[in-house]
């Protein structure tokens, strides 16, 4: 986590994008994971390289993303059919997992105060609070509001 964190990447990440990318080219090696990472390395240091990948427009790389992201929801979905659904744990840990993960994105006040003003939480009262204090609050109310950030 502090490495990830000092390396300007969300400590809490999952790069759930390996799964749908495995998924569609069914290379799974760790050989082949460390020669692309050498690659993009590589090059990443060369601006020229990093100036082809930004011309690219913007609705290429979004159907990517959505078709990539669509290859992990059907990965997930696969394993779904693999799991005993008869055993009260399974469906337990399941259904958190749902509820928690989709319930807050499809209702993100739920840790967030909807007639106050923006990032007032019912759960932590801040009137008087100094601005760091404040701005760490909106902070965490900000990450408690986004559904991939929980459900993960």
């Amino acid at each position: 986590s502090m490495l990830a964190s000092l390396c300007t990447s969300m400590p809490n990440t999952t790069f759930s994008q390996n799964n749908g990318v495995i998924a569609l080219t069914k290379c799974a090696s760790r050989r082949a994971g460390f020669a692309t990472a050498f690659w993009l390395i590589l090059m990443g240091v060369f601006s020229k390289v990093a100036g082809i990948i930004t011309s690219i427009p913007d609705c290429v790389l979004g159907g990517m993303t959505i078709f990539l992201f669509s290859n992990v929801l059907i990965s997930g979905i696969s394993l779904f059919g693999n799991l005993d659904l008869k055993s009260r744990r399974i469906r337990f840990i399941s259904a958190m997992s749902l509820a928690v993960g989709v319930g807050v994105t499809v209702w993100p006040f739920a840790f967030q105060d909807m007639r106050g003003s923006s990032y007032t939480a019912a759960f932590w009262e801040c009137a008087d609070c100094n601005p760091t204090l404040q701005g760490f609050r909106n902070g965490v109310s900000i990450f408690l509001s986004t559904g991939y950030c929980v459900g993960a």
